[in-house]
């Protein structure tokens, strides 16, 4: 089963790619997934690698009181 997860990958969104056996929950990162092609609104093919020293930060989806529009924030 894959699953995706929306974080800032050094500082860009992109959704992690991670790969879950729903036996056992146990799981791999694959890579990073820009969402579309840079420049246009086609799907992105590539997986960005994750290397050591990558800094990845959650991002949480919060939809406030006051407002209707949903964000993400970290």
């Amino acid at each position: 089963m894959e699953w995706t997860v929306p974080v800032l990958l050094n500082g860009r969104e992109v959704d992690l790619l991670v790969v879950l056996d729903p036996e056992t929950w146990e799981g791999e990162v694959v890579g990073a997934w820009p969402g579309t092609a840079e420049g246009s609104h086609v799907a992105a093919r590539d997986l960005i690698p994750i290397c050591p020293g990558d800094r990845i930060t959650p991002l949480f989806h919060w939809v406030g009181p006051d407002t209707v529009e949903d964000t993400f924030v970290y």
